[in-house]
């Protein structure tokens, strides 16, 4: 069954080179046997030549799919190239997030970004957006992941994420519940910060993750709805995902 699957395969991928070989031995029959009509054996070859043409036009089509396909990787602004850049800027995210109407902030870059959110929402708490926030729990045992992956004591890190759940308490009651936050023993592989993210212009910047990397050294990508759908929609729904998950535990 293998083998006639493998056949199969090979022949419909390729079948003008079946055809043309089975209308070249055709031809050498009907050439040997004189009494065959010139006009049938005509009518074969120029079938056959047909069928050449058609092979090439669509190995050319081939051609210019493989060199768009190039194309587009050198491309500056192709999402291969713009998933390496680095030194992300926190400060120019927080400002971004508090011009927002809904934001969210999911993995471990709060640790940076919440000092500086912190700071805006304090110095004009009825403008803030609606903030989400998806969090390690400190108890958990992802945090021993975390420590371990950022040379860091899981103590001090259990210690750091309760003081930044105490923060967000007291942000929550200054902005009357527009910023809210769950919690998950999960430690995400990247970084996902989502700013608007229902608009037709809304963007997720994604900071991924490493082992014992510093934050500037660390690649990101910047994916906008109306450009990246397909990758935005990804990350869009692995937040939500998440963020429903990390609510299920406590109900």
């Amino acid at each position: 069954m293998k083998i006639i699957k493998v056949i199969w395969q090979g022949f419909t991928n390729d079948y003008e080179v079946y055809i043309n070989l089975l209308i070249s031995i055709t031809i050498a029959i009907f050439s040997i046997n004189q009494e065959t009509p010139i006009n049938i054996v005509l009518s074969f070859i120029l079938f056959s030549l047909s069928l050449i043409s058609l092979s090439l036009l669509k190995n050319r089509k081939k051609d210019k799919r493989f060199q768009s396909l190039i194309l587009g990787i050198n491309n500056e602004n192709s999402i291969i190239n713009r998933a390496f850049q680095q030194d992300i800027n926190h400060s120019e995210i927080a400002t971004n997030i508090m011009c927002s109407k809904r934001s969210y902030i999911s993995g471990m870059g709060h640790t940076i970004l919440l000092p500086i959110l912190k700071q805006l929402v304090e110095e004009n708490p009825k403008e803030c957006p609606e903030i989400r926030l998806l969090l390690m729990n400190p108890s958990g045992n992802a945090v021993k992941v975390a420590a371990l992956r950022s040379r860091t004591d899981v103590k001090a890190l259990r210690k750091t994420y309760k003081i930044h759940l105490k923060e967000l308490d007291n942000l929550s009651n200054i902005t009357n519940g527009k910023i809210t936050y769950e919690i998950l023993d999960y430690i995400p592989h990247c970084n996902i910060f989502g700013i608007d993210t229902n608009l037709p212009q809304g963007k997720i910047i994604v900071h991924f993750g490493s082992w014992r990397t510093s934050h500037a050294e660390r690649p990101y990508i910047e994916l906008m709805r109306n450009r990246d759908g397909k990758w935005f929609d990804y990350f869009e729904k692995q937040f939500n995902l998440m963020w429903n998950e990390s609510k299920r535990v406590f109900e």
